[in-house]
């Protein structure tokens, strides 16, 4: 399976993407990196990957609490985004990537909205390693699991009204849920986004 890591860059245009991102991929196939959105039709399988923040104002909101946004970046990744839509690719999405979904394919749906900052999300600030599992996540089932955490912006929903589209969760504050999981099918394309880091764990499952 030839699989797609679409690009983060800085603002200079400089490629930035870890390297455990092209580790995972080649678990699951042979990975490239995606550079220009005219490539995607190419792969199988287009990965989105984590990074800097969305720039908020994309949600029609003013920035109060996002870091080291890069709107070009945001916009490139939105076109590979509806290439890969409209072409029937698999997607997968991770931590940013996740955001990218949310946001053009189910903003506002069921009583969803996006969030710059929530708490104790982002273990990498509470000096704990990236490959630990000390976040703890709900399927649809209530079943637990464990994974890794390094965010702040989120997708949230109301306390127990869990969307069709979400998998997994994290309820916050006896108000609202972290949306930690989206798995759905849209036309052709099987959608699939983690809010977490299966790069840093190893393995997607």
């Amino acid at each position: 399976m030839k699989i797609g890591i679409v690009a983060n860059f800085d603002k200079d245009g400089n490629l930035a993407l870890n390297r455990p991102y092209i580790e995972l991929a080649k678990l699951y196939g042979e990975p490239s990196v995606v550079v220009d959105s005219s490539l995607v039709t190419m792969y199988d399988w287009i990965w989105f990957p984590g990074g800097v923040d969305i720039n908020p104002t994309l949600f029609n909101t003013s920035n109060y609490s996002s870091y080291a946004v890069n709107t070009t970046m945001d916009l490139f990744q939105i076109d590979c985004l509806k290439l890969a839509i409209k072409n029937n690719k698999r997607v997968l999405g991770i931590c940013r990537g996740h955001q990218l979904i949310y946001y053009h394919l189910l903003l506002h749906k069921e009583s969803t909205w996006f969030m710059q900052h929530v708490d104790r999300h982002n273990q990498s600030e509470l000096s704990i390693p990236r490959a630990d599992v000390f976040h703890s996540v709900l399927d649809a089932h209530g079943a637990r699991l464990f994974v890794n955490s390094m965010h702040h912006q989120a997708i949230a929903f109301p306390e127990k009204q869990i969307p069709s589209f979400v998998n997994f969760y994290a309820p916050h504050d006896g108000k609202y849920s972290i949306a930690e999981g989206f798995r759905f099918e849209l036309g052709k394309s099987l959608v699939e986004s983690y809010q977490w880091h299966p790069e840093e764990l190893g393995h997607l499952d």
